[in-house]
C-alpha cells in the first residue's frame, strides 16, 4: 500500500478523532462560557466578588440551598431543607418556581443540553 493510498484511508478516522477530542475541550469551556451569558448578569463566581442579585456560587454543588448567611433569600428559599445536586440543580434552572414557588429567581432554561453545560460548569467550582 503506498503511502498516499494509506494516508487516503486512514485521515478520515484521524480526523473524526481529532474532531471529537476538541470538542470534549470545547464542552467544559462552553459550560463557563454559557454560565457567563446566562447566569452572570445575576451571578458571580467567587465569595469575594462584588456580589449582584444572586448569590455567589462557588461550591454550590453540595450546599444546603438558602443558607448563605446575609443573603437576601426569599422565605421559601431560607426554608429550604435540601442540598444542591446536579439533579436539584436541573430542576432549578429549568423552572424555578416548580421547586421553590416565591423564587427571586425569574430565569428559565428549557434546553437540556444548556443545563448540562452549566451544571458541569458548576460542579467544577469549589467552596470559598
Amino acid at each position: 500500500m503506498s503511502i498516499l493510498s494509506h494516508f487516503c484511508v486512514k485521515a478520515p478516522w484521524l480526523l473524526l478523532v481529532a474532531a471529537f477530542g476538541a470538542s470534549a475541550t470545547v464542552a467544559a469551556e462552553d459550560g463557563k462560557a454559557l454560565f457567563e451569558k446566562n447566569c452572570g448578569v445575576c451571578h458571580v463566581v467567587a465569595k469575594t466578588e462584588p456580589p449582584r442579585q444572586g448569590s455567589y456560587l462557588a461550591g454550590i454543588v453540595g450546599r444546603h440551598a438558602g443558607k448563605i448567611e446575609d443573603f437576601p433569600y426569599s422565605n421559601g428559599l431560607k426554608a429550604a431543607t435540601f442540598e444542591w445536586t446536579p439533579e436539584k440543580l436541573d430542576q432549578w434552572i429549568s423552572d424555578p418556581q416548580s421547586l421553590i414557588q416565591d423564587s427571586y429567581m425569574m430565569y428559565k432554561q428549557a434546553d437540556p443540553a444548556v443545563r448540562t453545560a452549566i451544571i458541569g460548569y458548576l460542579s467544577t467550582l469549589k467552596a470559598q
